[in-house]
């Protein structure tokens, strides 16, 4: 029995040789009772020479190389979490009727006065909310079937992760990613907006947020913007960008029109994820 695997970076093929006692067996021959004992010894050759982690075995004794669902060969598979959320995402082709959850910092909590047209809203949204920097991961809200969450957050962690490295921050968007994750496990349809940027002359709600701290939030917030984007888009999760829309005379957080922005953005993204209607079939035999 051979078989083989090709990998992105190269082609690994492994050869098991069965015993003459199955040299007359047919083709689609089934192993039975010597099944196990078999996967058994598999696992041992692949083990030794270092591919142990690169097969799983079903019980049938047919090995997959690890990250290509069966019968496929040509390149790596989503997860399941990341299936489950692009097709739980693009499911959805707005916010127009959908039970919304606004969850997360200021600017979810002020999102609520301008989303129109949702059957429900819960606004969860609480200033100065953000999931620090350390390990510890909030609760997430209670979700129903269905339910789009749309989750803002970072805003608040970004005065913290200004200056920080590049490790710093792609660990922050893993630790968001998970939480969008959570909310998909539940059920829900996470959207991630990217965190806001400031003017250049800083938040005026915050005496120390000046210009200084204004230029080192923007870089982090753009390098935070990138690794979401990145993170989120292997995961199958929605991401929607809130650079350039209209903000409040405070500097921060979007006017009235900036929220109008973003969900515009929300619909046209879940709009252009959402399965189309395949075209009609022509009419045969009709009236000539």
């Amino acid at each position: 029995m051979v078989e083989t695997r090709n990998r992105d970076r190269g082609s690994i093929q492994t050869s098991v040789q069965l015993g003459s006692a199955f040299s007359s067996a047919s083709q689609n021959f089934e192993l039975g009772d010597l099944a196990q004992p078999l996967i058994s010894a598999l696992q041992s050759i692949l083990q030794s020479l270092g591919l142990g982690n690169l097969f799983n075995f079903h019980a049938e004794g047919t090995p997959e190389q690890a990250g290509l669902s069966a019968g496929t060969q040509n390149g790596p598979v989503a997860s399941a979490s990341s299936s489950t959320a692009s097709s739980a995402t693009s499911s959805i082709p707005s916010l127009q009727g959908q039970n919304v959850i606004l969850w997360g910092d200021s600017i979810a909590k002020g999102a609520g006065a301008h989303l129109n047209g949702a059957a429900s809203i819960d606004n969860q949204g609480v200033n100065g909310r953000g999931i620090g920097i350390g390990s510890n991961t909030p609760d997430i809200p209670n979700v129903s079937q269905g339910d789009v969450v749309i989750i803002s957050m970072g805003t608040n962690d970004l005065v913290t992760l200004a200056g920080a490295n590049s490790q710093a921050i792609e660990r922050y968007a893993d630790r968001l990613a998970d939480i969008a994750e959570r909310v998909v496990a539940n059920g829900g349809v996470p959207v991630v907006l990217g965190p806001n940027e400031v003017d250049a002359g800083g938040y005026n709600g915050n005496a120390a947020f000046g210009p200084q701290m204004a230029r080192s939030y923007n870089r982090a917030q753009d390098a935070l913007e990138g690794a979401l984007e990145r993170e989120l888009g292997e995961r199958g999760i929605t991401f929607v960008s809130t650079d350039g829309v209209a903000r409040s005379s405070d500097g921060l957080h979007p006017s009235g029109t900036g929220y109008a922005q973003i969900f515009d953005r929300i619909n046209d993204t879940l709009g252009a994820n959402a399965p189309q209607a395949a075209p009609a079939a022509p009419v045969m035999g009709g009236p000539s």
